[in-house]
């Protein structure tokens, strides 16, 4: 398994996709979810968010 693909099992294992019954290997078949599960991967790996509120001066 590819560093890639560790990653898209971490989003599919957050997604809950198994409690409806939907294997990894499937969620990767079904376009819309592995879109989904590409663009979590995407913004997983961008790094930390923004703070929610500016440093006061």
């Amino acid at each position: 398994m590819t560093s890639h693909q560790h990653r898209l099992f971490t989003a599919w294992r957050r997604s809950g996709l198994s409690f409806l019954g939907i294997t990894f290997e499937r969620a990767l078949r079904i376009t819309p979810i592995r879109i989904s599960l590409e663009c979590a991967v995407k913004h997983e790996h961008k790094g930390k968010p923004a703070p929610s509120q500016p440093a006061l001066i």
